[in-house]
């Protein structure tokens, strides 16, 4: 019997590439549609799986938008995963976020979706999103986001003046609203889903080269805000998932039996809980005490310090997820913990908090 077969968009980033060892080591195949600046990346990947032979194809695309480019890719897919997405390193802001972020995101969105309408095997179609398509700045006040719940960020408010985490922010909240306006409209014959995915921490599937391949954006942002910082920063998305549950989640995503809703979206919230930013630097400082005088000092009286969570018990229902694994496997163990692998091998932790270093990739 012949495996299925996924298209899968992102695959060489960070979610994207947990997401691709979760499909191929569940006997699934691949074809991986990527961007000219990524074809670097697609032989470490090839190698990785070459233990799997046929189960993972990369496709130069230099134009995912286009409708008519990418239908051919369809070719006996039964799901589609878009995890791809556009971050603000390198924008410009001087030509706006419109033409920088939201064009090609909402643009692959939408050539995407109409391709999937053409074609009679596709059976779900799901999109990766996040904690910033829920809320802008936490509400203190409030026990538990749900899927109900939308940050009221506005297209104005975006491109007023530049604002990375904003306009990173918009393409989440306006490209879910796309997929809703186009699920309504068309009401396709297969299952469309949405993961707002908390922030993604754990170990990497990656080549390490610097600190974004160890652990992503989030994981880069991690480095850059706890080493060599003179104080604790403010913790302003203190949920998080693992990014093995998070893989795990993509998968029940498509693999899952959902009550149908052709004209409906089904979004689900996927989080692992909270953490404290102080309850982890003392977790630190205990499995890695050469971080000492590197991690700024915590604050005792907020290591119990309570934060909003994420409702995930319709995940965990629809989906079959457990979503279970902690921040402390997460981000002490596996992130940290491959950062201390790394400096074994050489490295000096300090490296790993330097601007350079984030922003080298």
């Amino acid at each position: 019997m012949t495996s299925p077969l996924v298209l899968l968009t992102g695959a060489t980033g960070f979610v994207g590439a947990h997401v691709l060892h979760e499909l191929i080591t569940n006997n699934h195949r691949v074809i991986a549609p990527i961007r000219p600046c990524s074809l670097a990346k697609t032989d470490f990947f090839l190698k990785k799986y070459i233990n799997h032979p046929g189960a993972l194809q990369f496709v130069e695309v230099a134009d995912q938008t286009d409708t008519a480019v990418m239908l051919p890719l369809l070719e006996g897919v039964t799901a589609v995963i878009h995890t791809a997405s556009v971050i603000p390193n390198g924008v410009q802001p001087a030509r706006g976020v419109e033409k920088d972020m939201l064009e090609p995101v909402l643009g692959m969105i939408t050539a995407l979706f109409e391709a999937c309408l053409q074609v009679d095997t596709v059976k779900r179609f799901v999109f990766t999103s996040s904690t910033v398509a829920v809320y802008g700045t936490i509400d203190l006040t409030k026990k538990e986001y749900t899927e109900d719940d939308w940050n009221p960020l506005t297209l104005a408010e975006t491109t007023k003046k530049w604002d990375p985490v904003k306009a990173y922010s918009s393409t989440k909240i306006f490209g879910e609203k796309r997929l809703a306006e186009l699920t309504k409209e068309n009401k396709p014959a297969f299952d469309v889903v949405v993961l707002c995915l908390t922030m993604v921490l754990g170990k990497s599937h990656h080549d390490v080269t610097n600190v974004l391949s160890l652990g992503g954006p989030a994981g880069a942002l991690w480095f850059y805000s706890l080493l060599n910082q003179p104080q604790v920063p403010h913790n302003g998305y203190p949920q998080f998932i693992n990014s093995a549950d998070a893989a795990i989640a993509h998968f029940a995503a498509i693999t899952a039996p959902l009550t149908r809703t052709p004209d409906v979206v089904h979004r689900y919230l996927i989080s692992g809980g909270t953490f404290s930013f102080h309850r982890v630097i003392r977790s630190l400082l205990k499995h890695y005490p050469q971080l000492e005088g590197i991690l700024p000092t915590a604050d005792p009286a907020k290591y119990d310090e309570v934060f909003p969570s994420f409702a995930t018990e319709k995940a965990k229902k629809e989906l079959g997820v457990r979503l279970d694994k902690g921040w402390e496997q997460s981000i002490v163990e596996e992130l940290f913990g491959a950062v201390a692998q790394e400096v074994k091998l050489g490295r000096s932790w300090s490296d790993f908090g330097c601007a350079s270093m984030v922003n080298k990739d």
